[in-house]
């Protein structure tokens, strides 16, 4: 992938991250997914770990091999939170 390529694809994993609490009205196939673990805590604590990736800038060599933005490290609680954005089909099969 060229460097125009990877900053198109930064830019939309910043849009999605950035997506994570607004209720998205017009825009079509983005959905966003949580563990079971995330899924079981307290509504307040969900909002706050979304909250966290949502305002995730801390990119950097060793969290961003290849300037993408689509994966990072958030703590909440004294607990290391792991976020991925992945693309698939419109079939959500690949």
């Amino acid at each position: 992938m060229n460097k125009k390529q990877t900053e198109k694809l930064a830019k939309l994993n910043d849009t999605c991250r950035k997506l994570l609490m607004i209720p998205i009205f017009g825009i079509k196939n983005i959905r966003h997914y949580y563990t079971p673990g995330i899924k079981n805590l307290p509504p307040v604590d969900q909002i706050e770990i979304a909250a966290k990736i949502r305002d995730f800038d801390s990119f950097s060599v060793d969290n961003n091999p290849y300037w993408e933005r689509d994966f990072g490290r958030v703590e909440h609680n004294g607990i290391a939170v792991f976020w991925k954005i992945d693309y698939y089909d419109l079939g959500l099969q690949y």
